[in-house]
């Protein structure tokens, strides 16, 4: 397994300097004496390695919301918008693509 470890480090060196050297496959191969067949076994045991994910935990992240008056009280609004059958009440600090959002749903009834 060591050796294995050993030689993928070699092999991600060798691209690197193949991809820098501007030659093609064969170019790059006959210079610095491998074989076409060997540069493309690496090629494939890279690429299959790239698609095994590895596993990752699910992460959370703590949301905490803001508190606002739960009362309604007249002083936290800023503006009443009445849009057909319906009310909305926008705060001081609104979200205005939230408000477009919700102005084209409600269009959209």
């Amino acid at each position: 397994m060591v050796r294995n470890l050993a030689l993928k480090k070699e092999w991600e060196i060798r691209f690197k300097e193949y991809k820098k050297s501007g030659l093609s496959i064969k170019e790059w191969c006959g210079k610095n004496d491998f074989k076409t067949t060997t540069f493309h076994y690496w090629v494939k045991k890279f690429k299959a390695s790239e698609q095994i994910a590895p596993v990752v935990k699910a992460q959370f992240a703590e949301v905490v919301l803001e508190c606002c008056n739960v009362n309604n009280s007249v002083d936290s609004k800023k503006i009443s918008l009445s849009y057909g059958s319906y009310t909305i009440d926008i705060a001081d600090r609104f979200n205005s693509d939230t408000l477009t959002e919700l102005l084209k749903v409600l269009k959209s009834l």
